[in-house]
């Protein structure tokens, strides 16, 4: 038997860690789950960042927090939504644990989009792609915990699956950082998820805008393969899928992007979007809209007639 004073301490501290842990709470709606809420969007000004802003922005949060390096940026989306007074921009970068906890005080929301997602430039800088991928998502995971916020979602990519590569191999353990928090967030009330994004149009970086400008250049268009299957999204059709954690989602979870099994369609055929693009881009030039194509192939040789040199005829 415990003394009696020795109960009483342990009442009074089970006491003080229930008020201080909230019961975790699972929202039946998104207006439930960001009605009157204060958001965090990391990564806020890129092509899915802002988008994630302003599909928040419909559930009328408290305030939502715009966090992201690019000072330009946050320039050009200020000047779009206009000055309103339920929106923050915070320069900041989620390596710097100082400032990314200063950013997160009192928030209960996170959308978590800030990451090195070019290929090419992970490769070529993998400590870099460590140090924000990797660093940053366990900086922010962190906040989460010692703020006991409601709910983390971090946006991923399906090049995490079996990775081959710098930047599929960050996301991944990013992925497992925050999946792996709700394990050892003991009595708080924060839930984690993952949405992993697929082809995404007209997102910053992406396929489809270089091979519309490498075929107004006049080519070469560079393709893989001419019939590989590309699956595409738009970026408000990818923000959708972000917010699906928020509405039912358990202590973690991870949430794919559609695919042909789940009714999505056969995909693109890359070699014949570039073949139709390219012959849409001539019509434009041959009204005037566009700068000259290159030249076109001569016509075809054909039967040499009597009294014309041997050769082509004139075009």
């Amino acid at each position: 038997m415990l003394p009696e004073d020795r109960i009483r301490e342990v009442e009074a501290a089970n006491k003080a860690a229930s008020e201080r842990f909230n019961p975790m709470r699972i929202p039946r709606s998104l207006e439930e789950a960001l009605g009157n809420r204060t958001v965090l969007v990391t990564g806020g000004t890129g092509s899915i960042g802002s988008e994630i802003v302003n599909q928040v922005l419909q559930y009328k949060p408290r305030v939502v927090r715009v966090l992201s390096r690019n000072e330009y940026n946050q320039y050009a989306m200020r000047r779009e939504l206009g000055d309103r007074g339920d929106l923050r921009y915070l320069i900041g970068d989620v390596r710097d644990r100082d400032r990314l906890m200063r950013a997160c005080e009192g928030v209960d929301v996170v959308f978590h989009a800030s990451a090195l997602k070019h290929v090419a430039i992970c490769e070529y800088n993998p400590f870099e792609a460590v140090k924000t991928n990797v660093l940053g998502t366990q900086n922010l995971v962190e906040a989460a915990l010692n703020y006991n916020m409601e709910l983390l979602v971090g946006i991923s990519t399906d090049k995490a699956v079996s990775p081959t590569n710098t930047m599929g191999a960050t996301k991944l353990l990013a992925e497992r950082m925050i999946l792996s928090a709700s394990q050892y967030k003991g009595d708080r009330r924060t839930r984690f998820g993952v949405i992993r994004f697929g082809n995404v149009l007209a997102s910053r970086g992406s396929a489809i805008p270089m091979f519309i400008e490498q075929i107004r250049r006049g080519g070469p268009v560079t393709i893989t393969h001419p019939q590989m299957r590309r699956f595409f999204m738009s970026i408000p059709q990818a923000v959708e899928l972000a917010l699906a954690p928020l509405d039912g989602a358990g202590p973690a979870a991870l949430e794919r992007v559609p695919d042909r099994r789940d009714g999505a369609g056969d995909g693109l055929e890359v070699g014949a979007f570039v073949d139709a693009h390219r012959h849409r881009t001539y019509r434009w030039i041959s009204r005037g809209r566009r700068p000259r194509c290159p030249p076109r192939p001569p016509p075809p040789c054909r039967r040499r007639r009597p009294g014309r040199r041997r050769g082509c005829r004139p075009g």
